[in-house]
């Protein structure tokens, strides 16, 4: 009988020990995940208002984006990043909408990464004077980086 009991209060006790998670994901609620949870959202904000000063603000000085090739050609610093943010193709966006859901946090030490998946819509000007505006849509799944600055995390990558 006392086995019985046992195996049915079991998975019960087991449920009320396990870690609370971010409300909407399976992360665990810590304040390092919340943390970048919350950065998350304000790059997610700045990115549909297009708010590049904004964007620029939330990523490191060491900033460093590969896009994910072996080749050097279409990598970037910080600087880089400005330039793309205040350049002619970021301007052209009229209307953006991003949607990111984070898959895992990984936290270590100063740094952590997420994996993240990004599904973003936006429109932009015409090319040609007279020609419509354009809507793209863009799904990938994505790895960023941070790192803590001054007790601040910064997008170290994958922006």
């Amino acid at each position: 009988m006392r086995t019985c009991l046992l195996l049915a209060v079991l998975p019960g006790l087991l449920a009320a020990c396990a870690a609370p998670k971010l409300p909407g994901t399976t992360i665990t609620d810590t304040p390092e995940n919340r943390a970048i949870v919350s950065l998350l959202h304000r790059y997610q904000d700045a990115y549909e208002k297009r708010e590049a000063e904004t964007l620029l603000s939330l990523a490191s000085k060491r900033f460093m984006e590969t896009g994910g090739t072996a080749g050097t050609e279409d990598d970037y610093d910080y600087d880089g990043l400005a330039e793309r943010l205040h350049g002619e193709d970021f301007g052209r966006v009229l209307k953006a909408r991003l949607r990111l859901d984070v898959k895992e946090i990984v936290v270590e030490g100063d740094r952590a990464h997420a994996e993240v998946r990004a599904e973003t819509r936006y429109q932009t000007m015409p090319l040609a004077e007279g020609g419509e505006p354009e809507w793209h849509m863009m799904a990938d799944d994505n790895r960023m980086e941070f790192v803590r600055e001054d007790g601040e995390w910064k997008i170290l990558s994958g922006m």
